[in-house]
């Protein structure tokens, strides 16, 4: 089914298979962030933390595989706020690099503008997305598709292009 929902969004929509791309990884992140949270949260109450303790303590990076991402770019509270998406998927992006240097570059994957151009076709992916349980999806074959379907005749036309000049 998902794979269907990508398809449209990125051949019938328009939409630039890298924002479709960085909203996937960016909602699986996050739900996978919320769920080592929620474990580390209660372990760390089994120490006799008190709750407020374990929330911050959870939070770390320690217990996220050494990822640091910020709490307010969760995928559910960029959602509070779909009118300033694309400022919000931005300044996401660029947080978890500055964070986590494993992400050096992506947040130059994301146009800004084109998120601006584009803006109520990505509110609807964004809304879209949000319904996806991201632990129930093999993320492999999704990126495999956008990646060597689109990025491979990205380049193949760049190269048509540098060859007529």
């Amino acid at each position: 089914m998902i794979q269907n929902l990508i398809k449209h969004w990125i051949e019938r929509e328009r939409i630039d298979y890298k924002v479709v791309l960085i909203l996937l990884m960016l909602k699986k992140v996050s739900d996978n962030w919320k769920v080592e949270f929620e474990e580390a949260y209660k372990e760390i109450l089994r120490y006799g933390l008190s709750e407020e303790e374990a929330r911050e303590e959870a939070k770390k990076p320690e217990w996220h595989e050494g990822f640091d991402f910020p709490e307010e770019f969760l995928w559910e509270n960029i959602r509070k706020d779909v009118e300033k998406l694309p400022e919000k998927l931005h300044m996401a992006l660029k947080s978890i690099v500055e964070r986590n240097s494993q992400f050096l570059g992506v947040e130059n994957l994301l146009n800004f503008m084109t998120l601006s151009e584009n803006i109520e076709k990505i509110r609807k992916l964004f809304e879209e997305i949000s319904g996806f349980d991201t632990a129930k999806i093999d993320f492999s074959e999704i990126f495999d598709y956008i990646i060597i379907e689109h990025s491979l005749k990205e380049a193949k036309k760049e190269e048509f292009i540098r060859q007529k000049k």
